[in-house]
């Protein structure tokens, strides 16, 4: 069975051309538009991978999303979904001008991976093939 990537993006042409990347090597792709979406699709979808951003409905609607996840407690309607691999893909530091991408992987920004847009497409599916590994 395909891995599934569920991609969480507002931005419609990135989702687009993510999903071709991903399509083309064999992945089953979802999307959602917004964070609110997002967290509705991973309970209807149970994805392998999660791409994020983090500017959607507000400057941290990402951030949140990931905070919901990530501290789901035990009876939590999100628990079962709390270990899926994150990936965050975003232009919050060129916005804000605040390098957030060292704080990958501690309790401020619980993802896996981190990864400044625009990313390179190779780059993106070499990440995530390992960490889907």
């Amino acid at each position: 069975m395909n891995k599934k990537i569920l991609i969480i993006d507002d931005d419609e042409d990135f989702v687009a051309i993510t999903k071709t990347i991903f399509e083309s090597k064999s992945f089953q792709c979802v999307s959602a538009y917004s964070a609110k979406e997002g967290l509705q699709k991973i309970k209807e979808e149970n994805p392998d991978l999660i791409i994020v951003d983090v500017m959607m409905e507000d400057m941290t609607a990402g951030f949140r999303l990931v905070n919901t996840l990530r501290t789901a407690e035990e009876g939590s309607e999100y628990n079962a979904y709390s270990n899926i691999p994150l990936l965050m893909v975003t232009v919050f530091e060129d916005v804000t001008k605040i390098d957030i991408q060292k704080k990958a992987g501690t309790t401020l920004l619980p993802v896996d991976e981190f990864m400044r847009k625009p990313v390179k497409p190779r780059e993106l599916l070499t990440k995530a093939e390992k960490m889907l590994a």
